[in-house]
């Protein structure tokens, strides 16, 4: 039978919550009060976004945004019925739902955007997200832009958009199925991907190239470990890595929505 030392369990204990008081220091601090992420250089960013300040982008879209430094992510979640505005602009972003169906508006035609499947828009293609199921359900957008607009109090801001929306060749499918082999959806200006990390596996290192990288905990815990700080990421978190930072994930069964607003991940 094994002896214990005295005073060795309370060590133990209080290693623990010296540890977890860390992460939930590194989550509070850097949980933006105004909604907008504003990352010092070389400098990791955790985000939850349940203390983002949320907008009414349209009666019943509620949206949540971080703006980062080359680009932006934003949740949104859809009551029942609601729909944002079809619109287009002059440059990509990338879609991917999280709970629930949507019916998405691509150029002329409607196409299903669930969750396992993501979409990146091409540039000038008129596009428009819309539930019309009966619950709430939520989808995540990134954009290759800053969106101060989408954060309180909202600065008014115009984006470049053609006069004449593209149209999209016929056949042409944009909502595909998210790879599961750590690969890309590709798109001109951005990458779109979802990472799966299985229970106990060895650590995984992200690393950002000449843009920061987007990572949103999808489902289940991540212990993030980048130079010094330490972090446990909760579903419903959002991870930035500067340019040229890196880190290392070890997971509990989890899953990543993963955006780079570039064409390369170098």
């Amino acid at each position: 039978m094994p002896v214990t030392r005295p005073g060795a369990s309370i060590i133990g204990l209080v290693r623990r919550l010296v540890f977890h008081g860390v992460c939930l220091a590194l989550v509070c601090t850097t949980t933006a009060p105004t909604g907008t992420a504003r990352v010092a250089d070389g400098a990791v960013g955790v985000y939850r976004l349940s203390d983002v300040p949320a907008i009414d982008l349209v009666p019943g879209v509620h949206v949540r945004t971080v703006v980062g430094t080359t680009g932006s992510f934003s949740i949104g979640d859809f009551d029942p019925g609601s729909a944002a505005v079809l619109h287009h602009h002059t440059r990509e972003q990338a879609d991917i739902a999280i709970a629930g169906e949507f019916d998405m508006t691509v150029g002329d035609r409607v196409e299903k955007l669930r969750p396992g499947f993501g979409v990146i828009v091409p540039a000038d293609v008129p596009h428009s997200i819309a539930n019309n199921g009966g619950e709430r359900r939520t989808v995540v957008e990134f954009h290759t832009v800053r969106r101060p607009d989408l954060v309180p109090p909202r600065p008014a801001m115009t984006f470049p958009a053609s006069e004449t929306p593209a149209i999209l060749p016929g056949g042409v499918r944009l909502i595909q199925p998210l790879p599961r082999t750590n690969d890309w959806i590709r798109g001109r200006t951005c990458l779109l991907g979802w990472r799966e990390l299985a229970s106990g596996a060895r650590s995984v290192t992200l690393a950002a190239g000449a843009v920061e990288r987007f990572e949103y905990v999808a489902r289940g815990l991540i212990e993030l470990a980048s130079g010094e700080r330490r972090a446990r990421l909760e579903p419903g978190s959002l991870l930035i890595l500067p340019a040229r930072t890196s880190a290392f994930l070890q997971s509990e069964a989890a899953a990543l929505a993963e955006f780079i607003p570039g064409a390369s991940e170098k």
